[in-house]
């Protein structure tokens, strides 16, 4: 019995270490990467991420984020962000994917 109540505290804590705040910090500890070619982070697919919390943004908001994901996007493809090389494809994918969620909540609230 304790131990499944172990388990239990282990995955709710587990839960919540992945929450929080997404934005890149660019003054990590970890030394800068690789610049990442344009073409390959071309080649990098989105990742999935769901654009309903970008719906309650107002428009300025929306722009304001998809000013800051560019920024961020591209200081990692410029290795500049502090990532270790294997996170740079995931960050450019997840950073990919909020660009996406943004454009389609504008789209849907009809920002200019």
């Amino acid at each position: 019995m304790r131990r499944i109540g172990v388990i239990m505290i282990a995955s709710a804590l587990g839960a919540c270490a992945t929450s929080g705040d997404t934005r890149l910090s660019t003054g990590a500890a970890s030394g800068p990467s690789e610049p990442v070619s344009a073409e390959r982070v071309a080649t990098i697919e989105p990742a999935k991420v769901n654009h309903a919390p970008y719906m309650g943004f107002s428009c300025e908001k929306l722009a304001g984020d998809r000013a800051r994901i560019a920024d961020d996007l591209a200081a990692v493809s410029a290795g500049k962000a502090g990532s270790q090389a294997a996170d740079v494809k995931g960050q450019i994918a997840r950073l990919k994917g909020e660009e996406l969620a943004a454009a389609t909540a504008m789209r849907s609230k009809n920002c200019k």
